[in-house]
Formats: C-alpha cells, sequence, structure tokens
C-alpha cells in the first residue's frame, strides 16, 4: 500500500540543492503533491513538476506560485557562493518579494529553511543555543546578516492568511540525490588536508533525513492558531561531538588517512579575516573571488557550536528519526557505491 494522496501542493524553491532535493523526494514519499521551482535548466523528479525559473523574477514566480497551499523556501546564498550584491538580492529582495507574491496568490503556509548560526556570534562559541537568543550581533559574515533579515521578514509576515515558520539547521549531511547541487560537504576529502584548532570542540551535525522529517512536520503543525506560527525552530542531530570524532569517523570509514597537519584556530581565523576582505573588495569591484577557507567554515571548525532543539521537541513532535552514527553510516556506503561505480 502506498501513501495516502495529501491534498495540499507544495513548491520547494531551491528544490535542485542538496536539501531542496532531498525534500522533494521526501514530499512525494510522504504523498504531497510536489512542484519544483529552480533556475536549473533540467531537473527530472518522478511525480514531480519541475518548473524552470528565477524566484527573484516577479512574474515567473507569481506563475509558480498558481494553486500552491505550502511554499518552502530553500534558496539562501552564502558569502562564498556569489558577490554581495546577489546576495542582498536573493537573500532580503527575494524573500520579500516572495512574501508579497504569496500573499498575491493566497497560499496558506510559508516555510523557511535557514541556519541556526544566525544566533552566533563570530569567534565565540555557541552552547546549547536556543531560538528565544538574540540574533548574533557580529555575524559570521555578510550572508549570515542577510539570513538574519530574511528569518524576519518572513516570521513578521506571518498572519491569519499566510502562516509562516523558520526552520534552522546546522551541518546538514547526507548522500547526494542524483541531479543535485553538490554543496561544501563534510564528506570531501579534498576539505581535510588539515585540520583546525585541537579538534575537541563540540559541534552539532544533521543528517539531511532528520531535515526532511522536521520540515514535513513544521507544514503539518502550521495551522490557525498554532504556537507554531510566526516561530522559529532548530532542527539538528541533537548529539554534539567533537570534530576529532567527526573525522576519524568520516576518514575511517572511507579509508583515507587522518590529516596530519594541524593549525592553530587564530591563525587560521585570521587567515580567514584577511580573505574575507579581499572578497568584500572584489565583490565591490564586480570580480569574482572565491574560497572555500570562509569565516563561518573556520569558525565552526574551531569553536563549540551547538543547538537545543527542546522546542521542536514539544512544539511540532520533532524526534531525529536517524541517529548520527546511522547517517554517517548510510552517507559513507553511499560514497564508498559511488566510488566502485
Amino acid at each position: 500500500m502506498g501513501k495516502t494522496k495529501r491534498r495540499e501542493v507544495c513548491l520547494v524553491i531551491g528544490g535542485c540543492s542538496f536539501i531542496g532535493r532531498h525534500l522533494v523526494e521526501g514530499l512525494v514519499a510522504d504523498g504531497f503533491q510536489v512542484k519544483l521551482l529552480d533556475s536549473q535548466s533540467v531537473c527530472e523528479i518522478e511525480n514531480v513538476t519541475f518548473i524552470q525559473g528565477d524566484f527573484c523574477n516577479r512574474d515567473e514566480l507569481e506563475s509558480a506560485l498558481q494553486g500552491i497551499d505550502v511554499v518552502f523556501h530553500c534558496v539562501s546564498v552564502c558569502s562564498s557562493d556569489g558577490n554581495m550584491q546577489m546576495v542582498d538580492r536573493i537573500n532580503i529582495h527575494g524573500t520579500r518579494q516572495l512574501v508579497e507574491a504569496c500573499n498575491d496568490t493566497e497560499v496558506k503556509k510559508l516555510i523557511l529553511v535557514t541556519s541556526c548560526a544566525i544566533i552566533s556570534d563570530l569567534g565565540k562559541h555557541t552552547r546549547n543555543g536556543r531560538e528565544c537568543q538574540p540574533y548574533a550581533k557580529r555575524p559570521f559574515d555578510h550572508s549570515f546578516h542577510t539570513k538574519v533579515l530574511q528569518e524576519q521578514i518572513v516570521l513578521r509576515a506571518n498572519s491569519q492568511s499566510l502562516l509562516t515558520t523558520s526552520i534552522r539547521l546546522f551541518a546538514v549531511f547526507g548522500p547526494q540525490p542524483a541531479g543535485a547541487i553538490s554543496p561544501h560537504n563534510l564528506f570531501s576529502i579534498n576539505s581535510y588536508k588539515y585540520a583546525i584548532g585541537s579538534g575537541y570542540n563540540l559541534s552539532d551535525f544533521t543528517y539531511v533525513g532528520n531535515v526532511v522529517h522536521g520540515l514535513i512536520l513544521a507544514s503539518d503543525h502550521l495551522y490557525p492558531s498554532s504556537p507554531v506560527c510566526g516561530q522559529a525552530y532548530n532542527i539538528t542531530n541533537g548529539e554534539p561531538v567533537s570534530f576529532n570524532w567527526l573525522l576519524n569517523s568520516v576518514m575511517e570509514g572511507l579509508e583515507c588517512d587522518f590529516p596530519r597537519k594541524r593549525f592553530p584556530f587564530w591563525l587560521m581565523f585570521s587567515f580567514a579575516f584577511l580573505l574575507n576582505i579581499i572578497y568584500s573588495i572584489f565583490s565591490v569591484c564586480k570580480l569574482d573571488f572565491r574560497t572555500n577557507l570562509t569565516l563561518p567554515s573556520v569558525n565552526v571548525a574551531g569553536k563549540d557550536s551547538y543547538y537545543c532543539i527542546d522546542k521542536a521537541r514539544a512544539q511540532l513532535g520533532y524526534k531525529p528519526v536517524y541517529s548520527l552514527q546511522q547517517g554517517l553510516d548510510i552517507t559513507i556506503q553511499c560514497i564508498r557505491v559511488g566510488q566502485i561505480q
């Protein structure tokens, strides 16, 4: 027996991304009618209507929103993925326009996918971070500043006609679905040429299957008079572990050598800070300059970064479906099979 067909029709904006693609497949498996809006030229998924378009284009966006009940907003650009003008255009202008378009087309629900780290200050630990804490006074970089504004736009838009919520994620990993855009993956061997800091700092890592579970729960609990309306929720595995433990697990699973070079946090932080200044200069000059050594990545690698999920447990009924070890085993196995093929 298959899943009972749901009445709601979903639109996943940015559905060809890593998280977006997993979400699309999860929604289909759960019985939702699903449409996907992305700027990618090709993205074929069975039982999914693919719409190629730019969600920052108002006409294309409103056309895609016709007949939609629930929108999952999975588009958010990082500073390392584009210049500051592009970051502002997509994260701020695009999100504000999406809210307006949802109201104009009578969409019932809007769910934002964002980062737990919008409450985290650059160069500082975040331990058991909660949704009620104020936004970061010193965000990791410009894109995290725009993520703060993005969430504020969505949560403030909550009304009787458009119900909104924000799902905050952290260090998401999982197998790469076919056709998805590759993110900066925790399992990229090239990412582990060296280690930063002592490696004893604790961090959350979130298996993508739990992300999909949390997002579907958010949609199910988003109804008039629900306490979920206009609120933000942390979704992680709820199992903070040290970077050393994660590195060892990944390296052993992929049969790779543990990085021999280890650099002090302050040195790599200073270097990343310098690169960020250079990036800002290039961005103003509209030149392309990108690097994987970013302030967010160095901060996460060298500082405690874990977040409380009690609110999601209490109000969404969220409980991780996959343990951290299960998520690692699934991901590593998929990578090993891919390497053999």
